[in-house]
């Protein structure tokens, strides 16, 4: 089956086929990100995405520890970019500094891998 057999099969699908589409793709989707972040070490380069904050999506950087945190594997992170006014309600008792900022209890799973 292809990609096109796939749009053609949708595109003449009722909306409860649709509704069953849509529930298998989000499970789907829970299956891929459990994947990929049992895959995350200590070192690998990552993105932030999937969180709220929104204003930390799309932050990179690398993964220093990952622990559990009730039941969650979770990561703290230092980030690329240096502490700033973009990032100082991230962490408003650190001091600015050339250090990096590192942000803590980043579920594994709002961490994608990036080829850096």
């Amino acid at each position: 089956m292809t990609v096109t057999d796939v749009m053609t099969f949708v595109s003449q699908a009722d909306e409860d086929t649709l509704d069953q589409l849509v529930l298998a793709i989000e499970q789907r989707r829970e299956v891929v990100k459990a994947i990929a972040a049992a895959a995350l070490k200590e070192g690998d380069v990552v993105e932030i995405h999937s969180i709220k904050p929104a204003y930390f999506k799309g932050m990179r950087g690398r993964i220093v520890t990952i622990e559990t945190i009730r039941r969650t594997r979770c990561a703290r992170v230092a980030l690329d970019n240096l502490y700033d006014r973009s990032t100082v309600r991230a962490k408003k008792r650190q001091n600015p500094t050339d250090e990096p900022l590192t942000l803590d209890g980043i579920p594994l799973v709002c961490l994608r891998k990036t080829g850096d």
